[in-house]
């Protein structure tokens, strides 16, 4: 993924190659934020600044957006993907905040069927730019955020959430988490504005 839409390479030739994103004149969605490949569907799903969700299918080479529901808030500015089973996308968001996708196949083609957006409170303000994501393969989401939320952990059964205590930390740019990462031994990284945490 590039400022400049998708490029996969070549082993042959020894080259990257342009795949190109489906434009839409209101928006330019060039500029690819995450990748996540989906072997279910034989596809890697590409967050772009949108509108909409793409994917790029193995079986017709070529990339493609899902179309949304006109009563469905708009999928935009997808910082992060995760698939947490083959029906459901959780999507990390700067704008949207966190939204789940639940998906149905059309024949062949995946079709949007719900979208859900989670306000994220803390107190008297709204997170709504999610940087990153990851998850523990149970129950939980871990959200890197923007504008001084840090990370956030997000019960994707009840929806609960909690935003993580960094006060021991005495480093306000903990506060602007750009990338998560979860090692085997449980150990928890942000990557964050001023260095890794």
């Amino acid at each position: 993924g590039t400022y400049n839409g998708l490029c996969r390479y070549i082993p042959s030739n020894g080259k990257f190659e342009g795949i190109p994103l489906p434009v839409h004149s209101s928006q330019s969605n060039l500029f690819v934020n995450s990748l996540l490949e989906d072997t279910v569907r034989q596809c890697i799903w590409i967050g772009t600044e949108g509108p909409g969700l793409c994917y790029y299918s193995y079986k017709e080479n070529r990339i493609k957006t899902i179309p949304q529901q006109e009563d469905t808030p708009p999928i935009r500015y997808i910082h992060s993907i995760c698939e947490v089973n083959d029906s459901t996308l959780w999507l990390a968001t700067t704008g949207n905040g966190l939204l789940k996708v639940t998906l149905r196949m059309d024949k062949v083609t995946p079709t949007i069927s719900k979208i859900q957006t989670f306000p994220l409170k803390n107190g008297e303000n709204t997170c709504k730019e999610i940087q990153s994501m990851i998850y523990d393969n149970d129950s939980t989401l871990f959200l890197g955020s923007r504008g001084g939320y840090g990370v956030i952990s997000f019960n994707i059964f009840n929806q609960k959430y909690e935003f993580l205590q960094t006060n021991n930390l005495r480093n306000p740019a903990i506060g602007d988490v750009l990338s998560v990462c979860q090692t085997e031994d449980s150990t928890f990284y942000a990557g964050v504005s001023s260095g890794l945490t």
